[in-house]
C-alpha cells in the first residue's frame, strides 16, 4: 500500500466553462486514483475532458467543483503563488507541440539546461545533469549542439522530454506527446517515457486519442463524456463504478445488445445481468 500523500486523488470533479454565453461541462464528477510510481495513459475523443484533467493536474485551472490532491498538495485550496512553486517543484510538462517545448535559437544542452537557472548549481554540474537526461532520452552526444531544425520530430519529442525533467518532477506530464509522429517515432517516445517511470521513479500521466497506448503503460483510463468509466490493466478491461454508483456501459456492448432507453438488471449467481427491456416484453 502507497502512502496516500503520494498518490493523485481526484473524486467527483467537474470543470464548467462559459463560452458565448453557454456553459459547456467538461468534466462531470471524474473519479481516478493514480499511485505513486505508475504511468498511467488517458484515453479519450476530442471532447472528453482529458486535456482539462491534465491542466487540473498541473495547476493550470481549477476544478468547478470536486476535489483534486497531487502528493498531499491540495489543488482546491492552494494560491496562484503556491500553484506556481507546486508547478515548479512537482511538474514537468510536454506539450504536443515539439516547438513549445524549446527555444529554437537554443542548441539542445541549452534547452535542457534553462530550466536548471532556477537552482544554485554550478554550469558545471547543470551541464553533467543535462547530459545525462539526454542520454536517458537516447539523444546522441553529436546531438548536444544541435538545433531544432537538425532533428526529427520524435527526436524533438524525446528532448522535450529530457527539458521537463530538469527540474526533478514528481510528475511527469504528456498532452498528446506523439500526435504528430509516425508510429515508430511515437513507438519510441512512449518506450522513452517508460524508461524515465522505471529508471526515475517517475510518476507519468499520458493524455492521447490512441488506445494503443495500452502495451506502454500499467494501466490506461477510458475518458468519455468527462468521466472515467473505463479501465484497462493488462488486456483486461473493467468498467468503473464511481462513488456515486454510477457507471457507463461501453459502447460496443450497447450496440451489440441493443440496449437503449429502459434496461432490466438482474442477478444471476452473483452476477449482474442488463437485458433489454423490449426483448423481455416481448
Amino acid at each position: 500500500m502507497t502512502d496516500q500523500n503520494r498518490d493523485i486523488l481526484c473524486e467527483d470533479l467537474f470543470k464548467i466553462y462559459r463560452a458565448s454565453g453557454i456553459d459547456v461541462v467538461a468534466l462531470r464528477g471524474l473519479d481516478l486514483t493514480i499511485n505513486s510510481g505508475e504511468m498511467i495513459g488517458v484515453v479519450g475523443a476530442s471532447g472528453s475532458g482529458k486535456s482539462t484533467f491534465l491542466n487540473m493536474l498541473a495547476g493550470f485551472d481549477k476544478p468547478s467543483a470536486g476535489l483534486i490532491k497531487v502528493f498531499g498538495f491540495n489543488l482546491n485550496e492552494m494560491k496562484q503563488t503556491e500553484i506556481q512553486k507546486y508547478r515548479r517543484s512537482q511538474i514537468g510538462f510536454v506539450w504536443q507541440e515539439s516547438m513549445w517545448n524549446l527555444f529554437p535559437y537554443l542548441s539542445v544542452i541549452e534547452n535542457v539546461m534553462l530550466p536548471m537557472n532556477l537552482m544554485d548549481d554550478t554550469n558545471l554540474k547543470k551541464k553533467k545533469k543535462a547530459e545525462q537526461l539526454l542520454d536517458l532520452v537516447g539523444i546522441r552526444t553529436d546531438q548536444f549542439n544541435n538545433n531544432s531544425k537538425q532533428l526529427s520530430g520524435g527526436e524533438l519529442q524525446r528532448i522535450a522530454i529530457a527539458i521537463a525533467l530538469a527540474n526533478d518532477p514528481a510528475l511527469l506530464l504528456a498532452d498528446e506527446p506523439t500526435g504528430q509522429l509516425d508510429s515508430l517515432s511515437a513507438s519510441n517516445v512512449f518506450d522513452c517515457l517508460k524508461t524515465v517511470n522505471k529508471q526515475k521513479g517517475t510518476t507519468v500521466v499520458i493524455v492521447t486519442h490512441d488506445p494503443g497506448i495500452s502495451v506502454f503503460v500499467d494501466r490506461s483510463i477510458l475518458i468519455r463524456d468527462g468521466r472515467a468509466c473505463v479501465e484497462i490493466i493488462k488486456d483486461n478491461e473493467f468498467v468503473l463504478v464511481d462513488h456515486n454508483n454510477m457507471l457507463q456501459i461501453p459502447e460496443k456492448y450497447m450496440k451489440s445488445k441493443k440496449l437503449e432507453g429502459r434496461v432490466r438488471m438482474d442477478l444471476s449467481d452473483g452476477d449482474l445481468l442488463i437485458s433489454s427491456v423490449e426483448k423481455i416484453l416481448k
